[in-house]
């Protein structure tokens, strides 16, 4: 492993931040040169309600078994960092339909349809919040929620550890670690 080739003090393991996504229902592929191309954006309520909100475990075990598998390798004598997309460029993707520049088609939805935006980001929030516990359990030192570079990380990150007490932390950066005594700060 490049871990032990490098010395460095960390493993981050990283899978697309899209694989989410097709558990709850969305058809995508990957373009070259392009990226994520969503076959059925989402325009509508009646879109939001047929995405399906699964465990983790059903929809992306080989990222757990991944994540079990190389902590158990690396023996805690260096880092496991995993990551997942954040609910904003999720929902930005899933709007647009692929990548955009300026997200005019997600930020007309959330201005102007509000109830639909809440909806999507109440289920990607689940979403996310499921993917990230889920791989605290089996063993990173640290999850990420992987964050856009614009405004859109201020309207998604507070729901992502809102709720779950002392089982994880959140910083506004989007990074979650293990905090099983609710120590950190």
């Amino acid at each position: 492993m490049p871990v032990y080739t490098f010395g460095v003090d960390g493993a981050v393991l990283s899978a697309d931040l899209m694989l989410p996504l097709q558990g709850m229902g969305v058809s995508l592929e990957m373009e070259p040169e392009v990226g994520p191309i969503i076959d059925n954006p989402i325009r509508t309520m009646k879109d939001v309600e047929a995405l399906r909100v699964l465990d983790a475990q059903e929809t992306v075990p080989f990222v757990l078994e991944t994540v079990r598998l190389v902590r158990r390798e690396l023996a805690g004598k260096q880092a496991v960092i995993s990551f997942s997309g954040a609910p904003f460029p999720l929902a930005c993707y899933m709007i647009e339909g692929r990548p955009s520049p300026n997200d005019e088609l997600a930020k007309s939805l959330m201005y102007g349809q509000p109830g639909v935006w809440q909806a999507l980001m109440d289920k990607l929030t689940a979403v996310v919040s499921n993917s990230l516990l889920a791989q605290l359990k089996v063993g990173p030192t640290l999850s990420e929620a992987h964050l856009c570079s614009h405004e859109g990380g201020r309207f998604a990150l507070s729901p992502l550890w809102h709720g779950h007490g002392s089982r994880v932390r959140g910083d506004d950066r989007g990074r979650w670690r293990r905090d099983p005594c609710g120590l950190a700060r």
